[in-house]
């Protein structure tokens, strides 16, 4: 289905904001981390390029926060990951 501005009912769209705020991203990943502990791993997904919001960015601060590794959920995505994390 195509859904353009002339096929929905007046008034359903709008502007959209979004701000990603990677310092509450480092806190949120550090605490995961205190809640396993040190002897689990944690794998980083970000999918879809975060959903066009810049998943090298959000994965490399997941990376330096706690995360032991990354993954994509598509394919170009997993590869920039993939080298992210070395």
């Amino acid at each position: 289905m195509t859904v353009t501005k002339g096929s929905l009912p007046a008034g359903l769209l709008r502007e959209t904001y979004i701000q990603i705020d990677l310092d509450c991203i480092a806190h949120n990943m550090d605490l995961i981390r205190q809640m396993c502990g040190p002897s689990t791993r944690i794998g980083a997904v970000v999918k879809a390029d975060a959903y066009g919001h810049g998943a090298l960015g959000i994965a490399d601060t997941l990376l330096q926060n706690g995360a032991d590794g990354g993954d994509g959920a598509v394919c170009g995505g997993g590869a920039d990951n993939h080298n992210l994390a070395g």
